[in-house]
């Protein structure tokens, strides 16, 4: 996650960010896309969210809930109908943070990283 490969990113536009700061420092990011949901249950026009950081000192503050809120939003204002996800099925912090922000589990997922193979929860929250 360093400056010069977010830039490249961002160039290439290979997804939004929103970036979180607390008195002019870095403080977290969200990276998303408009992308189908995976899985029966999800929708073809949804967003993802596939990545939402708050550096361990930043937070207990609000900036994860306030970074998915505008997730969110943008989705909402791109008449989606649905933001999904995908979150290791061990990260209890990152489901139970997701699950009290309107999110339901529709399925899990297996990825490779390396010669190891981890399981994610996929989760879905439809749109008002």
């Amino acid at each position: 996650f360093t400056a010069t490969a977010v830039r490249n990113e961002i160039e290439q536009q290979r997804g939004c960010y929103l970036l979180a700061s607390v008195d002019g420092e870095a403080a977290g990011i969200a990276k998303f896309r408009r992308t189908a949901c995976p899985v029966a249950g999800g929708n073809v026009n949804a967003v993802e969210l596939q990545q939402l950081y708050v550096l361990a000192t930043m937070q207990r503050h609000g900036l994860g809930r306030r970074l998915l809120s505008d997730v969110v939003a943008f989705a909402q204002e791109n008449a989606t109908e649905g933001v999904w996800l995908s979150a290791w099925e061990f990260a209890d912090w990152a489901t139970s943070f997701y699950k009290r922000n309107g999110f339901t589990t529709l399925g899990k997922v297996d990825f490779k990283l390396g010669t190891t193979t981890y399981t994610d929860l996929l989760m879905w929250r439809p749109l008002e």
